[in-house]
């Protein structure tokens, strides 16, 4: 069987993207029954994604955040705007929505099809081999493609989140936790309504006790009951420096990975990036891509890592302290949500002064 363009995952970045071909037939390859399921991801994005989000449906992008409340060893630090700077993602939703509108292009998406690579031409799904002119993998932080194709290991923390009945939410609040029992990233409290919250955090081996310690010793709410428990993949491995293989097979989204390294988010760089390899897929000239990949956004998510590493080797938690300081110093804006490396700059920027800053 010969398809013209595959994309293995029906996730944001399959989708996206195919999304924005418009002059080849795609065809996605989905592993699961549906879209937006298994649920994963924290769905926390800043006011650029949300914008571009808001342009799909307007229900999902269902809350958002005017400050955010940072729990460190040290103390507990408010980070305040006048404006929301935070936005919750309705997962399940947003990837509906795509997989609707990617089908009234014309597009097809075959359900409960694993895709497996055989060669550097082909796949197979559901015990077919397809021969493809052009593929696009996104499948995911544990990226079977990555592994066969490039040849190396993805590595990855767990995530392990809730969705809580809980009282004393502070409603338009982030919360995050920054403790020693969970050196490896920080734990979240994420509201949903004045009722219901996404609680969650990431390590190599997550568990649930965990969890209610951080939250138990570290904050006020308290937990009525568990209404639905799920997990996710952060991937913390080095993204691929050039994304495309053989000029035809790219890597899109967290099987590259490209996300934002302090956070583990990564629907920045997919809303990003995908209307211009959709654009270039269009063009059936996949070199363009990976230089403007390589040039902008590598660059950027290459100095992203660089400050996070130098700030883990320092105290993790430090940036938040900085950020304060420069937030009350009008330093900030609402943008550098999404643009981490502005931020981190920023804070890199004042880190000779930070003796200055921090007891200032």
């Amino acid at each position: 069987m010969r398809k013209d363009v595959v994309v293995v995952g029906a996730g944001p970045a399959g989708l996206y993207t195919a999304l924005h071909i418009d002059t080849r037939k795609v065809t996605i390859l989905e592993e699961h029954g549906e879209v937006g399921s298994p649920k994963h991801c924290s769905g926390i994005v800043g006011s650029l994604v949300a914008r571009e989000i808001s342009k799909l449906h307007p229900k999902i992008v269902d809350a958002y955040y005017e400050k955010t409340l940072f729990i460190t060893p040290t103390g507990k630090i408010e980070l305040n705007f006048k404006k929301p700077f935070a936005f919750h993602v309705n997962r399940p939703l947003l990837e509906e929505t795509l997989a609707t509108k990617v089908e009234s292009r014309g597009h097809e998406i075959i359900y409960r099809a694993k895709a497996t690579p055989v060669n550097k031409s082909s796949v197979k799904a559901k015990n077919t081999v397809i021969d493809f002119t052009t593929l696009i993998v996104a499948d995911g932080a544990n990226s079977l493609f990555r592994r066969f194709l490039v040849g190396d290991t993805p590595r990855y923390l767990h995530g392990l989140q809730l969705i809580v009945e809980a009282k004393n939410i502070e409603e338009k609040t982030l919360t995050i936790i920054y403790s020693n029992i969970n050196p490896e990233f920080f734990a979240w409290i994420i509201p949903l309504n004045d009722e219901e919250a996404q609680v969650g955090y990431a390590s190599s081996k997550p568990m649930e006790k965990v969890l209610y310690k951080l939250i138990e010793e570290n904050t006020d709410l308290k937990l009525v009951g568990v209404k639905e428990r799920y997990g996710g993949l952060i991937p913390v491995h080095h993204p691929l420096k050039n994304p495309v293989l053989h000029g035809k097979i790219v890597f899109h989204g967290d099987s590259v990975p490209l996300i934002k390294p302090y956070t583990g988010g990564g629907l920045y760089y997919i809303f990003r990036l995908s209307p211009i390899l959709g654009e270039y897929v269009d063009r059936d000239d996949l070199i363009p891509y990976s230089y403007i990949y390589m040039r902008t956004y590598y660059v950027k998510n290459s100095l992203e890592r660089l400050l996070v590493n130098f700030f883990k080797k320092m105290r993790y938690y430090l940036p938040v302290q900085l950020i304060s300081k420069l937030n009350k110093l009008s330093f900030l804006s609402l943008n550098d949500f999404d643009e981490h490396y502005k931020i981190l700059f920023k804070a890199l920027v004042f880190t000779p002064f930070s003796p200055l800053l921090l007891f200032s």
